[in-house]
Formats: C-alpha cells, structure tokens, sequence
C-alpha cells in the first residue's frame, strides 16, 4: 500500500488520498484536521457488498461493487502513510482512526479488529470509530464481545425508521429491532457509547411523521447524527433544505433525543461520507492478486 495521490479541500483542513494496493486497486482514505484532533477516516473494502442506494460506491454494477477485503496489513498502512505523510507521529493531539470509509467493516471484522488493536497499542491517545449498515446484528455483538483495545464509538447507519422503508435505501437489511437490540448489548457489554447516522433525503425520509417514528423507535436519550446528504450527479437523491433540517431535529429534541446536525467535510473533493470508492490504477504493481 503506498499513496499514489492527494487532493485538498477548499475548506483548508480536509484531504483525500488515493493508495495503491500490491494488486493495483486504488483505495480512498481522509485525513481532517479537526482543530483538537487528527482524525483519518479509512476503508475497509475495496467496493462494498451492501449496495446502499444514496452512496457512491453502491452505484457500482453488481459485479464491479465489491472486489475484496483489504487485510489488517493493508489497513494498517493505509492509516500510518497517511500519519507519515501529515508528520503527526509525535503531535500530541488525539488520532481518531475511523473505519467509515467505503466497505462495511463488519464484513472483515478480523482484519478491523487486529488494526484498531494496534493503532491502540501504538499511538497512546488513539480513538476508533467504526460505522456500519448493520447488515449483521449478530457481528454487532462479536464486536462488543472482543474487547478492543482503544476507546471505541460504534456508529450505526440507520436512515429510515420503519423496515419498509430502510429496505428501499439499504437493500441488505436486517430488522430494525434485531439491530436495536444488538446496539444495546454493546453499550451494555463495552460501556461505549453508540450513535445513529441518519442521512436526510428530501421528500424520502426528512418529514415531521417520520421524526415522530424515530422517537418512538429509539430508547430516551438516543444520540442521533442527522448528516447532510452529499449530492452526486449518479444519484437520484437530493439533501434536506436547512430548514428542514432544523425542523426535524427541533421535533426529535422535543421527544427526547439527542439530536446533532452534521455536515462532512471535504465533500467538495469526494471526501466526505458516502462519497469515497475505489479505482482501478494504470500501473499495477508487479506483487500477484490476491
């Protein structure tokens, strides 16, 4: 794994980077300079099997969507070029090595786990982060039964607050109940907090009846993070207007949520959530495929 490319955003503290496997796939990786910390946002897989419609890389022909697990090496490097490259080795702010990048990392659990594993090990302030479809409940709980390591925040992408709906934006699905429940038995078991990321779509899932929904869905005191849709031209979707957007979390606080607004950064350069995806490079490495 090495970094091929980079890229800035104009907002003066986001960039993409484009690295390149032995086998010359070309992954995406972002680094934000958060003020009080470093966070590097990193991915999984090459492609992702989950398919969600309103992300880049489910847009991808069934064929060309999912290519391979990047392994714990792979993971590994990805993240340290990026610190070598940034000179943030010796800072003493606080890393957060997010795994929210393209992939669902409960579908390479093992290779996640050894590289959050080591990331805790090696730099003494890290954080994780991990996000996923929650495509596997019972992968939720293997997560809280291994016992990471490092201070963890599991996020869980939840979208719409009946089945029904869910089903439309996120094709491979379990149960919302199956899910709830399995994120209530981390929290229990680790004692880390989780959080929900709810993309807001308009006319899909952004109305006062499907904030009501959520309210009723979710247990008291539920953190949710309503994340400002990064529109692409590929997609048939747009993002809620502000005004919507604060209407919606005005209804969730009122019922007794947690709610934050939350907008990306970098989505000017394809950095931001749901925007990073793989490339196939020119120049392949001599190493053999996997």
């Amino acid at each position: 794994m090495q970094i091929h490319s980079r890229s800035a955003s104009s907002d003066g503290k986001t960039l993409k980077y484009r690295q390149m496997t032995e086998d010359g796939f070309l992954v995406e990786t972002t680094y934000v300079d958060h003020g009080n910390k470093h966070i590097i946002c990193f991915s999984s897989q090459v492609g992702c099997p989950v398919g969600c419609h309103f992300c880049a890389s489910g847009q991808r022909k069934d064929e060309k969507r999912f290519r391979q697990s990047l392994s714990a090496a792979e993971l590994i490097l990805q993240c340290e070029n990026v610190v070598a490259d940034r000179g943030i080795d010796d800072d003493e702010r606080p890393i957060l090595f997010s795994c929210m990048g393209e992939g669902e990392p409960l579908l390479n659990i093992s290779a996640v786990i050894s590289a959050l594993a080591h990331f805790g090990s090696r730099y003494p302030l890290a954080r994780g982060a991990l996000s996923t479809s929650g495509i596997f409940p019972a992968r939720i709980r293997e997560l809280a039964d291994r016992r990471i390591p490092i201070p963890m925040k599991l996020q869980i992408s939840l979208h719409a607050p009946t089945d029904e709906l869910r089903k439309l934006l996120i094709p491979r699905t379990a149960s919302l109940d199956a899910i709830i429940a399995a994120a209530s038995y981390y929290a229990t078991k680790t004692g880390n907090p989780v959080e929900w990321n709810y993309v807001l779509l308009r006319g899909v899932n952004d109305d006062r009846s499907h904030a009501l929904a959520l309210i009723a869905l979710l247990p008291h005191g539920t953190h949710i993070k309503l994340n400002r849709f990064n529109a692409d031209p590929r997609l048939p979707f747009s993002p809620a207007s502000d005004e919507t957007q604060r209407s919606f979390v005005r209804v969730l606080e009122d019922g007794g949520l947690i709610a934050e607004s939350y907008r990306t950064n970098g989505s000017d350069i394809g950095a931001g959530c749901g925007q990073l995806t793989y490339a196939v490079s020119a120049v392949v490495l001599l190493s053999p495929a996997r």
